[in-house]
């Protein structure tokens, strides 16, 4: 009998690691949507001077870019999730699952993503897995002009798009690392 309790006991022990990661992917799998307040100098789109610049800001590939977007489907797939919008926008339509390819997956496979989301060279692998011709550029190899004249181009240019990462906390959000693609209006200023 004592025998017994000590195997349950040492069985109950061994699952509790499993048990941790199941409420971790169901965490992940599962995120809360919480509308944050916007950064000061931030215009909401569902307010008249939102909707009034969002009007005005027709730009080559931004209605493709709304009439795609969706919501990362877990917390960790704002890559995925951004993915899928560029894709969508250029004619390919799949799912956020549908993303992982063997080909995509050989790059970063879905746990690895689910669990630790993706730094952008992998973002940009998947991508060309996805048939997509993809140029890499990283904050430290250019200067703020540069950059700024690259969105421009970027944005007055039909048939490509951007995706950017960058630190949410420099928004006034939590969280770290974010993956997102870019729309908006060219502006001579700056």
């Amino acid at each position: 009998m004592r025998r017994r309790s000590i195997t349950v006991a040492l069985g109950g022990v061994a699952l509790l690691p499993l048990l941790a990661l199941a409420g971790g992917y169901w965490t992940i799998s599962h995120p809360r949507r919480v509308d944050l307040p916007l950064p000061e100098g931030s215009v909401a789109l569902d307010v008249p001077e939102g909707r009034a610049l969002l009007a005005s800001a027709a730009t080559a590939d931004l209605d493709g870019l709304l009439a795609s977007f969706q919501s990362q489907e877990k917390s960790s797939w704002c890559g995925v999730a951004s993915s899928v919008v560029v894709l969508d926008a250029r004619g390919d339509h799949l799912t956020q699952d549908a993303f992982f390819t063997p080909e995509a997956t050989a790059v970063r496979s879905w746990w690895r993503v689910t669990l630790t989301g993706m730094p952008l060279d992998d973002l940009a692998g998947m991508l060309r897995a996805h048939g997509a011709d993809v140029e890499v550029h990283h904050a430290d190899d250019v200067d703020e002009a540069a950059f700024r004249a690259a969105l421009r181009t970027n944005l007055a240019t039909p048939g490509d798009w951007l995706v950017a990462n960058y630190d949410r906390s420099a928004l006034g959000e939590s969280g770290g690392g974010h993956l997102s693609p870019l729309g908006g209006k060219p502006s001579a200023k700056r």
